[in-house]
């Protein structure tokens, strides 16, 4: 007759030394450690760059896409690549509109990507121009043409939910950047959108909050809540949005000019799970790795891997 070691559906009350040592023997006590079936993750792409202006004011760079999700499914002996957007450049006098951010992406099974935001519309030589569409929309240039704002771009993705507004038109001032949580121009003319928050992670600006919109030029200028960077109120450059917040970078105010905008924040990945689990088997890039409040923390600033 086989022997009935004690399992993990029937270990009630209390064990004899034998029991123990048949358990052990079985490989049913102690329970051996588990990867992670489901972790949850935020992805954050970089932020558009701010319009630059030689003799007017331009408008804000959006925010990068944001997606997160709770409790994402994962498989072991998988490596899951990532990839951490970076910021767009500035526009100048000569090159008029910001670039916009690069997406944020974790490859393999998940296919989740974060779209870079929308470069800032911005007012060169005899051109003026809209703002950029990205994850969040840019803000248009808002000298004698109101121009428009850019379109979101960012949907859901690999089973994460996606975040991101548009900017704003070129009135009263000049277009902001749209966030993660609201449109540009939502708090006042010219103010960058505020993004999200997510008290759980220590990073952001200030910290749990990503994907703020740059402010416009010339009035209302303050940049989104999410490492948004500030327009510039008086003749000046606008101020870069927070790195690995994703947000977008300030506008340029020029009279007289000329005056380059803020760049984009570059975007973050950061994935956390129970420490009742085990380690990620592996990972490349030299993620931060930290153990606090009951959760392993992976926080990618670079490009790199992960394996559960």
């Amino acid at each position: 007759m086989a022997t009935q070691f004690p399992s993990q559906s029937n270990a009630n009350g209390l064990w004899t030394i034998k029991k123990v040592k048949r358990s052990i023997q079985g490989g049913n006590w102690p329970l051996p450690p588990q990867p992670p079936s489901a972790v949850e993750m935020l992805v954050v792409a970089g932020g558009g760059g701010g319009g630059g202006a030689y003799d007017s004011n331009s408008g804000g760079g959006g925010a990068g896409g944001l997606l997160y999700g709770a409790a994402i499914s994962v498989a072991t002996s998988t490596s899951y690549a990532v990839t951490v957007g970076s910021g767009g450049t500035a526009g100048s006098n000569t090159v008029d509109a910001g670039a916009g951010g690069t997406s944020s992406v974790i490859g393999g099974a998940l296919s989740t990507t974060a779209n870079g935001g929308g470069k800032g519309g911005g007012k060169a030589r005899g051109s003026q121009t809209t703002g950029g569409n990205g994850g969040s929309g840019g803000g248009g240039c808002g000298f004698e043409v109101y121009n428009a704002g850019g379109s979101a771009t960012q949907s859901s993705s690999g089973g994460l939910t996606g975040y991101g507004f548009n900017g704003s038109a070129g009135t009263g001032g000049s277009g902001a950047g749209g966030g993660a949580g609201e449109a540009g121009g939502t708090d006042g003319n010219s103010q960058g959108g505020d993004g999200r928050q997510y008290s759980q992670f220590s990073s952001g600006s200030p910290a749990g909050w990503f994907a703020g919109g740059g402010g416009g030029g010339n009035t209302g200028n303050n940049g989104g809540t999410g490492g948004g960077g500030a327009g510039s109120t008086g003749s000046g450059a606008g101020v870069a949005g927070t790195t690995n917040t994703g947000g977008g970078g300030g506008a340029a105010y020029a009279d007289p000019g000329p005056y380059s905008g803020g760049a984009g924040g570059s975007g973050i990945v950061i994935i956390r799970y129970a420490d009742t689990y085990t380690e990620a088997a592996s990972t490349t890039g030299s993620p931060t790795y930290a153990v606090s409040g009951g959760y392993r923390v992976y926080t990618f600033t670079g490009n790199g891997s992960i394996t559960f």
